[in-house]
């Protein structure tokens, strides 16, 4: 999701992009070093830093490959083809 929301920032001519969480958050803090931003310590909380590199035409078409998917999953549930959806909504993994 993280992946989807920075081609998302790319494509609308974003530069930068910031998070801020909790200190002891290691999770997002993790997802935060997998995609290169800059962690660093602000008296107690977390705040995360990367500059956006400009769009190109594979970040376009990555997005709308993204939306495609989404849309095709959203018009064919897999609860309809008898699969288990225990757990999961509308029956997407």
């Amino acid at each position: 999701m993280m992946d989807q929301a920075i081609t998302w920032a790319r494509n609308r001519f974003y530069t930068d992009l910031y998070m801020h969480c909790i200190e002891r958050n290691s999770v997002i803090k993790r997802l935060c070093h997998k995609h290169d931003l800059k962690v660093r310590n602000m008296m107690g909380d977390s705040e995360a830093n990367l500059i956006l590199q400009p769009p190109t035409p594979a970040t376009f078409f990555k997005e709308q490959m993204i939306v495609g998917q989404r849309n095709w999953l959203a018009m064919f549930p897999l609860s309809q083809f008898g699969s288990s959806s225990k757990g999961t909504k509308h029956g997407l993994l």
